[in-house]
């Protein structure tokens, strides 16, 4: 009899002790491998996004002369009134008539008084 009362002990306990402590703790690994997967993807992803901008370097540098002398014919500051005023001048400086009309900047329009 004893025997008995011992394997029901045991067994109500074994089954007390899966549901209420190796289930939980089986939700709780499902949901870690499924945020798991998630950043591997997203890790994937941007490992791909960085290959790419590797190669946008790589492109880049193959053109390095090109962009610094282009980026060197542009004046420090690159707001539009400085820069209207600096087309303005190389214009003048190499005769250059615009085809078009670049229109007008000022950098502080309410210190200007109308003649």
């Amino acid at each position: 009899m004893i025997k008995i009362i011992l394997t029901v002990i045991f067994f109500v306990s074994s089954v007390s002790a899966g549901l209420f402590v190796v289930y939980p703790l089986y939700e709780d690994y499902q949901v870690k491998m499924e945020e798991n997967e998630v950043l591997v993807e997203e890790l994937e992803n941007v490992k791909v996004y960085i290959a790419e901008l590797e190669k946008i370097d790589e492109k880049i540098e193959d053109y390095r002369e090109e962009i610094d002398f282009i980026a060197s014919a542009f004046p420090e500051d690159h707001d539009a009134p400085t820069l209207f005023r600096y087309l303005q001048n190389k214009m003048e400086e190499h005769n250059v008539e615009p085809t078009g009309s670049f229109g007008s900047f000022s950098s502080n329009p309410l210190s200007r008084k109308r003649q």
